[in-house]
């Protein structure tokens, strides 16, 4: 009995040193400083403490875009003028003048602005933490228009430098679709233009060899075919008085007293024709 309750009593003490054990593990865990939690935390006050200054910029930026034509915005663009420089106020956004970023949003603003008309009223606005370790917040505004409704998003980065900004007007779903069509028809029309385009040259290509080709000389007329005179001769030794004819008239060009003295071997006739 008494080994069974000493090894009881040491399954008790070495269970007892494994909890304790753990709760010292969590409590060295639980002392630890969660980085993530203290940015989180730091971004926060920094948004709370700067918001209502963010507010104000927002609100005196798209007064701003309403406000100056698109000739002036490109001016102070090019000139580096931020918004601080045309309110004479401070801004915790922008605080190093104007930056690459608000240029791009002047861009976006200026293809826009047909499509909202005049600034009617700012209706809602909100602040909100950024996600990512990168971005310090997001500011959202809800503004209405002549035509209709727009959405600014301001995305402020942890230098409080404008990160991006998105415009988005609200299109029904007609203008959606006509927009959509009339890009479908631009497109294709181009793809047409393309193709007849490449056909056109295609077909011009069977004319490519004829450039290159020299002209073939003329053919020489042919050479006059002149026509020999052919002889024929044909053998006359047997005409007997021919012979003695022409006996007679050799011997009396030679002197010679007797023609029978001569031996004609052979006479020939020759005939001639063109």
């Amino acid at each position: 009995m008494n080994r069974r309750h000493g090894r009881i009593s040491a399954k008790l003490l070495s269970l007892l040193l494994m909890v304790i054990c753990v709760f010292a593990l969590a409590g060295c865990e639980s002392t630890s400083i969660d980085k993530s939690s203290y940015k989180t935390a730091k971004k926060q006050a920094e948004v709370y403490q700067e918001a209502s200054a963010m507010e104000d910029w927002a609100i005196d930026m798209i007064a701003y875009l309403n406000a100056v034509p698109d000739e002036q915005i490109r001016s102070d663009a090019e000139a580096a003028i931020s918004i601080a420089d045309y309110t004479n106020k401070n801004y915790p956004v922008d605080p190093n003048g104007i930056e690459i970023h608000t240029v791009e949003m002047y861009n976006s603003w200026i293809k826009t602005r047909q499509d909202l008309g005049q600034l009617k009223s700012i209706d809602n606005m909100s602040i909100t933490e950024g996600t990512d370790t990168s971005t310090l917040c997001v500011i959202t505004v809800d503004a209405t228009y002549e035509l209709r409704k727009c959405t600014f998003e301001f995305t402020i980065n942890t230098s409080n430098e404008i990160e991006g900004a998105a415009i988005n007007p609200a299109f029904t779903l007609g203008e959606k679709m006509s927009k959509a069509g009339m890009n479908t028809l631009i497109g294709l029309g181009f793809v047409f233009i393309v193709l007849i385009f490449i056909s056109w040259v295609i077909s011009l290509l069977k004319h490519v060899n004829r450039f290159g080709q020299k002209k073939a000389p003329e053919a020489a007329a042919p050479a006059p075919v002149i026509e020999e005179q052919q002889e024929e001769e044909e053998d006359l030794t047997d005409d007997t008085e021919l012979v003695a004819v022409i006996a007679a008239a050799i011997a009396a060009a030679e002197g010679t007293a007797e023609p029978n003295d001569l031996v004609v071997r052979s006479i020939k006739k020759i005939r001639r024709r063109s």
